[in-house]
């Protein structure tokens, strides 16, 4: 997708189209497109298709702030999943520990 953003500004730029209808486009194109890099594609529309420049800039925060409450999330679940590793491990030594000593 991003080789298609100087192609799309183009466009933008040729017909307008109403923002609301931009901003579902832009949210598909970065979410749903494939886009290797979502931040450069946005950064290119919003210089080549200035009109369009501050919703760009909206979207890309609000992609962003995704970005990171994911972030936060997958790290809560791996810490989870390590603690409960870490409690297992524990429980087993203890349980070998009992044995040993009740021998």
């Amino acid at each position: 997708m991003l080789e298609l953003a100087s192609d799309i500004a183009r466009l933008l730029n040729l017909w307008a189209i109403p923002k609301e209808q931009f901003r579902s486009l832009m949210y598909y194109i970065a979410e749903q497109g494939n886009t290797s890099d979502e931040a450069q594609f946005l950064q290119n529309i919003a210089t080549k298709a200035t009109d369009y420049r501050e919703d760009i800039m909206t979207i890309a925060e609000q992609l962003e702030a995704k970005g990171i409450q994911l972030g936060r999330q997958e790290g809560i679940q791996l810490g989870e999943q390590k603690g409960r590793q870490e409690g297992e491990k524990l429980a087993s030594l203890k349980i070998a520990q009992n044995m040993l000593s009740s021998v």
